[in-house]
């Protein structure tokens, strides 16, 4: 049984979310943890998260840019 439209349409951001808790718990982690409390470490940290995380939206907003005109072009095709 393939899953519904509302559970696929949730499995993107709940990855997306599950990377920003993640990145913040290793940002947290290189700050307290090591002695030396150093903000470049968590900074660095969190812009690798982000800009992989923001990299991945792009990608995923121009394919869904090409799904949906090849979409929009199939249905105005009248044969």
């Amino acid at each position: 049984m393939p899953p519904s439209d509302d559970k696929r349409d949730l499995i993107i951001p709940s990855i997306v979310i599950g990377l920003i808790v993640w990145g913040a718990i290793l940002a947290v982690g290189a700050y307290a943890f090591q002695g030396q409390h150093d903000l470049r470490k968590p900074l660095i940290i969190l812009a690798c998260v982000g800009t992989f995380v923001g990299f991945w939206g792009v990608l995923l907003w121009i394919n869904r840019g090409k799904l949906l005109r090849g979409h929009q072009s199939r249905g105005d095709r009248k044969e």
